[in-house]
């Protein structure tokens, strides 16, 4: 790609973009990156402050509803379209001339159009499967969970199949996502799979598990989609001794009070925690769950392995392509609790194979899983789409 080239960014909370975003004003091809974030969280991630674009009025009243008050999932799913429309308006009427235009999808629709008035080229980033995949899964985990699905807005998702319409590139995170966009009919030459990277430096092993309680650890929303709910009734339905679940995540309120209705004080849900925490829990987790029934990607299955946690991942999670089954750890299908209760016993039993997983998982450390390795990947395939004028 040419030394000249200039990207945009535009992402309305950090997700993975921030680490993107620091790697290209390195090598001087950031042109801007547009966030819901207040400036300052970019700037602290590296970003050069003279490249950050904020409009922070709508992210922040969010995360303080969704940790404070115990709004349903389908009043906060109506307030996250209307913060993504509003967004997506400031930054086509904020966007300046850039080669290329890159944005997560849901809010890039007239900022798309806007970029290639300018010229620029658009690729829209999907952290999940296809959208109308997605619907099928959630409709799916809902009735799992015999709770009522509460979907996306019909113009929401009308709105993300625009984009993949308009977007000159479709970036998906896994070959689950891939498939999924190729099965609904999209050209294969136009989606790219780039899955995400680990900081090794802050992920790591600090202290040894000389602990003897059997502690399973859940890192995400504790919701429908990650199929909480389902990890909580099959480590219920074990009854292991000395045992402990740790949820980490903010908490649909449906899905809490499930939670709570199984009853025992060796289920926790914990609530968020701070990223720079997040190590020493998986350091101290005995395995890690992602029973996701539908996962773009899962980062913290990287960063659970890398602080040398085995991990019991969900087949549906795109994060299982980094998973060796029966290696490192195990994955399952989320649609079978007894599937998952097999995999934790088996654990639970077995220290030495648990112990011999754990050693296994560090050997991610080993990999190219890094967040160079995902931007260089990344400006590959802007200079692909360059060159191909």
């Amino acid at each position: 790609m040419p030394r000249s080239a200039k990207i945009s960014l535009s992402s309305i909370g950090r997700y993975h973009f921030y680490h993107l975003a620091r790697q290209l004003s390195t090598s001087g091809e950031l042109a801007r990156l547009y966030t819901g974030y207040p400036k300052r969280m970019a700037v602290a991630s590296g970003v050069p402050r003279e490249l950050v674009e904020s409009y922070p009025w709508l992210v922040a009243p969010r995360m303080a509803a969704g940790r404070y008050l115990p709004l349903s999932s389908r009043l906060l799913a109506q307030y996250d379209d209307i913060s993504q429309r509003v967004f997506d308006d400031w930054v086509s009427r904020t966007l300046e001339p850039c080669d290329i235009f890159h944005s997560l999808s849901r809010y890039a629709l007239a900022a798309g159009r806007r970029a290639k008035a300018l010229g620029a080229k658009f690729v829209c980033e999907v952290g999940s499967s296809h959208i109308l995949s997605q619907l099928e899964m959630l409709e799916l985990a809902h009735s799992a969970a015999g709770l009522r699905p509460e979907g996306l807005p019909p113009h929401g998702v009308k709105r993300e199949l625009s984009e993949y319409d308009l977007a000159d590139k479709i970036v998906v995170l896994s070959k689950s996502s891939e498939r999924s966009f190729l099965e609904k009919g999209v050209p294969a030459s136009k989606v790219v799979c780039i899955p995400l990277g680990v900081d090794f430096s802050r992920f790591n092993r600090p202290q040894n598990k000389a602990s003897e309680t059997f502690r399973v650890l859940f890192v995400g929303h504790v919701g429908v989609r990650k199929g909480a709910l389902n990890l909580a009734k099959a480590f219920r339905a074990l009854n292991l001794k000395n045992s402990e679940l740790l949820f980490i995540g903010t908490v649909d309120p449906r899905v809490g009070k499930s939670i709570s209705d199984l009853g025992g004080d060796n289920i926790k849900l914990v609530g968020p925690v701070p990223n720079g925490e997040l190590s020493q829990y998986y350091s101290s987790a005995s395995v890690f769950v992602l029973p996701s029934f539908e996962d773009g990607f899962g980062m913290v299955t990287l960063e659970a392995l890398s602080c040398g946690c085995p991990v019991i991942v969900s087949k549906h999670a795109g994060s299982a392509d980094v998973v060796k089954d029966g290696e490192n750890g195990y994955i399952f299908d989320p649609t079978s609790i007894d599937q998952l209760k097999e995999k934790l016993s088996n654990l639970s039993q077995n220290r030495e194979l648990l112990e011999e997983m754990g050693n296994n998982a560090l050997n991610i450390r080993n990999s190219d899983m890094t967040w160079e390795r995902h931007s260089i990947q990344v400006r590959e395939m802007y200079a692909n789409i360059l060159n191909a004028d």
